[in-house]
């Protein structure tokens, strides 16, 4: 994201904003225009990691990040713990997704202190939280971050979806095919190849306020990869016609 001088009353005017896409009445240009004084020409997108606006009739442009803590690393408990274990496969959850996807150990709720299996979610190889379920079936289970067995459900779901890839890969099914048992839900990544210029094109495009949300958040992402990496290419590139 560009990093320069911000007009104070375009900051004033961000900051009483949500989340979100705006057009709004650009403070730097709207009272000397002799006509279309009422035009929102002034496109704003705020995110969780910063800012962005750009005027379609002066020019104005730029933006600003949000200064933000990375999540700390959790170091999770080892070893095994035979009523979890237990557990795991009465769900018929195979020993190696046990043993690369859940981690064991006890965990309190409502407390009481009882043995549970943790799913850990991960930032690279970095484990960032963990969501505990207890593996006492006398014991309701909760969340570290929502108090909702739901959200548990879809944990697990995935878990053994999972599961059931491992299986199909270990019969010798390709993993074109066996993929098919995923949800579309789990986390995915590809390889995007392109010019700069053609990214260039494709985030102006992308991040104007009439895109689809899920979309421009894909573009805006990419858009503050660029402007770290190519930061006088990229701001050419993006203010060019």
């Amino acid at each position: 994201m560009l990093q320069r001088l911000v007009p104070s009353e375009i900051k004033l005017l961000a900051n009483k904003l949500s989340l979100g896409q705006y057009k709004k009445r650009c403070p730097e240009c709207h009272h000397t225009r002799s006509k279309h004084k009422h035009d929102r020409s002034l496109s704003v997108n705020i995110d969780s990691d910063g800012v962005r606006y750009h005027c379609h009739h002066c020019g104005t442009t730029g933006g600003w990040m949000y200064e933000e803590t990375p999540p700390q690393p959790i170091t999770p408990p080892m070893g095994t713990n035979d009523v979890v274990q237990e557990y795991l496969k009465s769900r018929n959850i195979n020993e190696d997704v046990i043993k690369n996807h859940t981690v064991q150990g006890t965990y309190t709720f409502n407390g009481r202190s009882v043995p549970a299996v943790g799913f850990p979610y991960r930032d690279g190889t970095s484990i960032v939280a963990i969501k505990w379920r207890s593996a006492d079936k006398k014991q309701g289970s909760t969340g570290e971050w929502y108090d909702d067995d739901l959200d548990f459900a879809v944990k697990e779901s995935h878990t053994a979806c999972f599961n059931a890839y491992k299986e199909l890969l270990e019969n010798d099914v390709c993993p074109e095919q066996a993929r098919m048992v995923l949800p579309q839900s789990m986390m995915t990544e590809w390889y995007w190849s392109g010019s700069l210029d053609a990214f260039a094109d494709m985030c102006k495009l992308r991040c104007a306020p009439d895109t689809q949300a899920e979309t421009a958040e894909v573009a805006w992402d990419i858009d503050r990869t660029m402007v770290k990496l190519f930061p006088v290419s990229w701001e050419a590139l993006r203010e060019s016609d």
